[in-house]
């Protein structure tokens, strides 16, 4: 059985605006450390999500992170870009950290 251990916040939280478009963050180099971020969706609506390294483009079949949602996801530990987009109508905030656990 694998161990797990509580998340690591690693870096800033970032703060995007979802919408129809989709919206996208970075993390500085100096600033880019972990190899899982933690996404907090406290709207109504999904979002979907997209994490790499250099410019991102969230698409509606990126990973869906459910209404009032947490959810921590593995990520290289190079990335240093978050997109997420929306599918319903409205502008959503999002909130992502990047770190290590779980």
């Amino acid at each position: 059985m694998a161990t797990s251990t509580a998340f690591l916040p690693k870096t800033t939280t970032k703060t995007l605006t979802a919408g129809a478009a989709s919206s996208s963050a970075s993390w500085s180099s100096a600033d880019c450390d972990g190899d899982c971020v933690r996404i907090l969706n406290l709207n109504t609506e999904p979002v979907f999500v997209r994490i790499g390294k250099g410019a991102q483009t969230a698409t509606l079949s990126d990973i869906p992170v459910g209404a009032g949602a947490t959810a921590i996801l593995g990520c290289a530990a190079n990335a240093d870009t978050i997109a997420v987009i929306v599918a319903g109508a409205g502008v959503l905030s999002v909130f992502a950290t990047k770190g290590e656990g779980v």
